[in-house]
């Protein structure tokens, strides 16, 4: 019998097994993920294919209305997202939720090939970076320059804090916008944004962890991991320019990796970098496995509205619109 698609509401009671099932391996798929999206305003659904009575897996589905707009957001996608029918069953679910637009994300997720679907806008190829925490001798893989870092942090007595008081959150964006700087500045993209609402939600919530490297008692890194029982992705980071002389960074991410290893983790993914860069550079440098994916933007809605949606992005750059509005 062939697989059939299903989008059912995050907390439908039939579901509840198979989230904590599929969310042990992926932090995107847990219960706390998804009551720290619906506290920030999302409509939760979990998406995926049916073989007789078995779910082959989960991919969480959220929406968000706009005055303009109805996005539908999928995060991370699961094995079963390869099938025809997934594909086929998620754009007819579209459309019966008008849905404007279509947001693909593929964190943490496994190599899937996205077909090209209908209306899509943007596609980028992008990669994440894995290390396997129960097969590898963690300090063994680390590159020469990370060794080197290693040393330096650890001799100037940096040392490892798990951080969870309210205070923690806004250390952890104030180095955020330091490491943003720093990236700018090189003349890199940068899309990370800054939220402390959605870091505050996933602390609340128990998928987040925050940790930081201390050197004389002051945070000059941090890291937001999000966890599930067996896996462990990194959602985001920053150091201060004093952090990186010392080589916290290296320690802080190295000092992780070993405590989540201790504790059982599988696998703890260091998130996606741009090819190339200094940020793919450093990744590469803990021993961490190349995953290539790929990430969508898709417009279903009416013509009409896109077209609107365009005038009035547009008008919204115009002085006089600014002047109007209390802008300048």
């Amino acid at each position: 019998m062939a697989a059939t698609f299903f989008c059912d509401p995050a907390d439908s009671a039939d579901l509840s097994q198979a989230i904590e099932q599929h969310g042990a391996t992926n932090p995107f798929c847990t219960a706390g993920y998804v009551r720290a999206m619906t506290e920030l305003g999302h409509e939760a659904w979990m998406a995926g294919l049916r073989h007789n009575s078995e779910i082959a897996g989960l991919s969480p589905a959220f929406v968000k209305c706009g005055r303009l707009s109805r996005v539908l957001e999928m995060p991370s996608l699961c094995a079963g997202a390869s099938e025809p029918q997934f594909w086929d069953g998620l754009l007819g679910f579209c459309e019966r939720l008008k849905i404007s637009d279509l947001l693909l994300d593929t964190f943490n997720s496994p190599p899937v090939e996205i077909p090209h679907l209908k209306g899509e806008l943007d596609r980028k190829q992008r990669e994440e970076y894995t290390l396997d925490l129960q097969k590898l001798e963690l300090a063994a893989v680390l590159s020469t320059n990370h060794k080197r870092n290693l040393k330096k942090a650890r001799g100037a007595g940096v040392s490892l804090l798990p951080a969870s008081d309210p205070t923690a959150c806004d250390e952890h964006l104030r180095l955020m916008q330091a490491s943003t700087n720093r990236r700018q500045d090189r003349g890199e993209t940068v899309s990370m944004a800054l939220d402390p609402a959605e870091s505050s939600a996933f602390l609340k919530h128990g998928v987040g962890e925050l940790y930081q490297a201390v050197y004389e008692k002051q945070p000059v890194s941090s890291v937001l991991i999000l966890r599930s029982v067996k896996a462990a992705y990194y959602h985001s980071a920053g150091t201060t320019p004093e952090g990186m002389g010392l080589g916290a960074s290296h320690f802080l991410i190295h000092a992780i990796s070993e405590h989540l290893k201790q504790s059982g983790v599988a696998t703890f993914n260091l998130g996606g970098a741009e090819p190339g860069s200094s940020l793919a550079r450093f990744k590469t440098g803990f021993g961490a496995s190349v995953i290539s994916l790929a990430s969508l933007r898709c417009y279903l809605g009416p013509v009409w509205k896109k077209k609107l949606r365009s005038a009035v992005v547009l008008a919204r750059r115009q002085p006089f619109f600014r002047v109007l509005v209390g802008r300048t």
